[in-house]
């Protein structure tokens, strides 16, 4: 669901400097550049692509301005008049400025958004919550005065790790570099806000390549059922689905949910740490969090529905988000599911019992994503189309953790 990342910015970008041109003016945030003085070499180096540009024999986009920004190491102040010549001669069509997202600009990012993920967008029903979030930051991209691209950044991890959510660009500015000059921008911030920041973080459903790999280490990768259905529809239907398991002799496998006060023992239990999770890691919608204390404190200011099949000693467990609106049509909700195991007989237990605490007092249609160890993935396909009696909506896709280290 998220946007890769560009490479880390170069060492040459620095701190934040009131004197700089680019620096931060009010809430209107700029591009800021520490002077770092370079050697010989590096000028001469310089010298020869600054002219470049300014022969346009290098023609100066947003799209090749990232990457110019990844590759080659300037000196701010010459960075700064070759980019500020090719505004004043209109190469780029504006300058692109970058603000702290608030509550007003809602209108524009669901606009700019609109269509994204197919109608499964998390984001509208997300936005004003990130807005409170003390360890979030949304930095919006504007252009001529309107919103052109979003990305949010959660620290983690005891302050040691950036994640990477909600990227997006503006349909017609995509393709132009944008995506890139604002995931370096928010960088940036985190280095100066968070300096004990180590690690970015993201998870990717889209088909990784070898380019992928030499950026990013695959932490861990899970298996994405999604299926859909009418709440009363299937609330009506419970109780057969589950007299008729028994009758099969299958018999379901013990589901506790746990309380708010026993959430952190449980979880952060060697044996569910060591056993159950991927990797060792608590994923939870989307978000990869280390099962430490201060993780689980964030996790247990959400509205979340835990379960495991014994408090002792667990095999298996499971934890639901609660359905949030999605903007794919009237009524529509999206039901995330994260499990952790790899027993076919609890994950099939863990989903009746999420299913039935989640359509006894709902209404409307449910999206439902299961995330799930991959190898389980094609027997809960034919469980819940030819059991539970509901509709695939994809086929399978899969979920995958990825990671890099933040360069000085």
């Amino acid at each position: 669901m998220l946007s890769r990342l560009t490479d880390p910015p170069p060492p040459w970008v620095g701190g934040v400097s009131d004197a700089h041109p680019l620096a931060l003016c009010g809430s209107s945030m700029h591009s800021s550049l520490a002077t770092v003085k370079p050697t010989e070499e590096e000028q001469k180096q310089q010298r020869s692509v600054l002219q470049g540009f300014r022969q346009n024999k290098v023609p100066l986009s947003a799209s090749n301005f990232g990457l110019y920004l990844s590759q080659i190491s300037v000196a701010p102040s010459l960075l700064f008049e070759t980019f500020k010549m090719k505004f004043d001669n209109k190469t780029l069509d504006t300058e692109m400025d970058f603000i702290v997202a608030t509550d007003k600009e809602f209108g524009e990012v669901i606009a700019m958004s609109k269509g994204i993920y197919g109608g499964l967008d998390y984001l509208p029903s997300r936005y004003h919550s990130w807005l409170k979030d003390a360890n979030r930051m949304v930095i919006l991209a504007r252009k001529d005065g309107k919103v052109i691209a979003l990305e949010s950044v959660c620290i983690i991890d005891d302050g040691e790790t950036m994640l990477v959510e909600g990227l997006r660009v503006a349909p017609s500015e995509r393709g132009k570099g944008v995506a890139g000059i604002l995931q370096k921008y928010c960088i940036q911030l985190v280095k100066e806000k968070y300096p004990n920041v180590k690690i970015i973080r993201l998870t990717r459903d889209d088909k990784l390549g070898p380019k992928d790999f030499r950026k990013y280490r695959l932490i861990t990768k899970q298996g994405i059922l999604l299926v859909r259905f009418n709440v009363k529809e299937l609330r009506s239907r419970m109780d057969d689905i589950v007299h008729m398991l028994e009758e099969a002799g299958s018999e379901l496998c013990p589901t506790v949910i746990l309380e708010r006060e026993e959430v952190k023992n449980i979880i952060l239990s060697m044996t569910v740490s060591n056993k159950l999770l991927p990797s060792k890691t608590i994923i939870q919608d989307w978000q990869p969090f280390k099962p430490i204390e201060s993780n689980l404190n964030l996790l247990l200011k959400k509205d979340l529905h835990w379960i495991v099949d014994n408090k002792q000693c667990p095999n298996f467990a499971s934890l639901c988000t609660f359905p949030f609106r999605i903007p794919i049509g009237d009524d529509w909700f999206y039901l995330n599911i994260d499990m952790f195991g790899k027993d076919l007989a609890h994950i099939k237990s863990h989903l009746i019992a999420h299913l039935h605490n989640h359509t006894q007092n709902g209404h409307g249609n449910i999206m439902c994503q299961i995330f799930m160890e991959p190898s389980l993935w094609e027997d809960m396909a034919y469980f819940c189309k030819h059991v539970i009696c509901v509709e695939i909506a994809k086929g399978y896709t899969e979920q995958y953790l990825l990671e890099s280290d933040l360069h000085p």
